[in-house]
């Protein structure tokens, strides 16, 4: 096991090389935090990204949130994946995302929801 020297002198490597390479750290950072939460790379994830041409798979429309690193640029689109099989399902917008978190990812509370607005659709 390093000692703790050995570990602070990594860490202070470890920084000083993300802040010369600041793009490549945050893909790395990306590409580890996508394999080890869903089982895809960097690469299968903008593949996804261009399969649905940068739209939510639900509402058909780009991210809008703020990144939360750079307010000044949108988010990524969320993995969209089912919470028992881990099954990635597609990628959808923050808004989306949560709704259907929201519902539990039951379709029969989201049809129920559904006939609700449609019931009280004169309101509008």
């Amino acid at each position: 096991m390093p000692s703790e020297r050995v570990k602070r002198s990594r860490r202070k490597a470890s920084a000083k090389w993300k802040q010369k390479n600041p793009e490549r750290a945050k893909a790395i950072t990306k590409n580890s935090l996508l394999k080890r939460r869903f089982g895809i790379t960097l690469e299968e994830y903008d593949s996804m990204w261009a399969a649905q041409k940068g739209l939510c798979a639900i509402c058909d429309e780009p991210e809008t949130a703020p990144d939360a690193h750079n307010p000044n640029i949108a988010r990524r689109l969320a993995v969209d994946h089912c919470h028992q099989t881990n099954k990635i399902r597609g990628l959808l917008c923050s808004s989306c995302n949560m709704g259907i978190g929201q519902f539990e990812d039951k379709p029969s509370l989201l049809v129920r929801a559904k006939e609700y607005l449609e019931k009280f659709k004169w309101i509008r």
